[in-house]
């Protein structure tokens, strides 16, 4: 009778190995909740900067003039870019021989460079991302936000040549 296992040992090995089978999985599905909830998080932070991203692009290609209705904006300026706007202008005009008044090309000139180093647009997305039952069901929300200089408002070739060459045409 060497062979046969009493009956109570194979309930007690069977019984041992469900609740263990029931701490894996549960276990298991605890972990893959979690991922699960970090991915949409992810995905939904992912969704807002590419919003945010969106809308500062749109709004520093009209030269920050007019905010889409979709869209949450702001408008700062800054001295730190001043002060280069400033540099780059005195390079400039150390270029052109120190003359003020060296063109109307140069007035336009200074002018972009202005614009490029002292506005700027920064543009914020938004996304709600639902959190599981066991945290309560609720909303998270994630953000993002982007920001980008203004660019100078669009001209037409001809408005900008008359702006330039009227000086010399004595307009």
């Amino acid at each position: 009778m060497k062979g046969k296992a009493p009956a109570t040992v194979v309930k007690q090995v069977r019984g041992a190995a469900t609740v263990e089978a029931l701490l894996v999985l549960s276990t298991f599905f605890i972990i893959w909740a979690g991922v699960n909830f970090l991915g949409n998080l992810y995905q939904g932070k992912m969704l807002a900067q590419a919003v945010a991203r969106s809308c500062a692009w749109r709004i520093s290609v009209g030269g920050c003039e007019k905010i889409p209705d979709n869209c949450s904006a702001t408008s700062a300026s800054s001295n730190s870019g001043t002060a280069k706007a400033e540099n780059l202008k005195g390079e400039s005009r150390n270029a052109t021989g120190g003359q003020e008044d060296a063109s109307p090309l140069q007035r336009q000139l200074d002018s972009e460079v202005e614009g490029l180093f002292s506005q700027r647009i920064s543009a914020t997305g938004g996304k709600v991302v639902e959190q599981p039952i066991l945290l309560g069901a609720e909303g998270s929300t994630v953000g993002a936000s982007y920001s980008l200089p203004c660019n100078s408002k669009p001209q037409s070739v001809l408005n900008l040549a008359s702006e330039v060459f009227g000086n010399f045409l004595g307009k």
